[in-house]
């Protein structure tokens, strides 16, 4: 057996690398990177639509009204759960992270629960 050379090791762990880093479609692009976890355009807009089709109504309590300076978009702005890996929340238990949308249906940010405090997610696309 021949050994491999260099450059067709490294060849092969960037394929691999590629592979495993390329996004993927079906999730969109990522949007969101709260803590370790990254929430991709495809749920987050999803659930913007969610938010703004409730109308006044909620599921186990969401979504509900978030007051905080800072973010763009019409006033009231609602927070609503996201889970990792999750289209779009039904109900249930929550794991920390939420979505904030405008009055007009628009994602405006996401925030995690950190101990007692909200942290603001990092952003990586233009939320408008």
């Amino acid at each position: 057996m021949k050994p491999l050379h260099l450059t067709g090791i490294t060849a092969i762990l960037s394929l691999t690398t590629s592979l495993y880093a390329a996004p993927n479609d079906d999730e969109g692009y990522e949007m969101y990177k709260c803590k370790d976890e990254s929430f991709f355009s495809k749920s987050v807009h999803a659930s913007a639509k969610k938010v703004f089709d409730f109308r006044g109504q909620t599921l186990d309590g969401y979504p509900t009204q978030y007051i905080s300076q800072g973010y763009s978009g019409n006033p009231p702005h609602k927070m609503f759960p996201m889970i990792p890996k999750v289209e779009v929340y039904t109900g249930g238990k929550t794991c920390g992270y939420f979505l904030i949308v405008d009055s007009k249906g628009h994602p405006r940010g996401m925030i995690y629960k950190n101990r007692q405090k909200f942290e603001n997610c990092e952003a990586y696309q233009d939320e408008s």
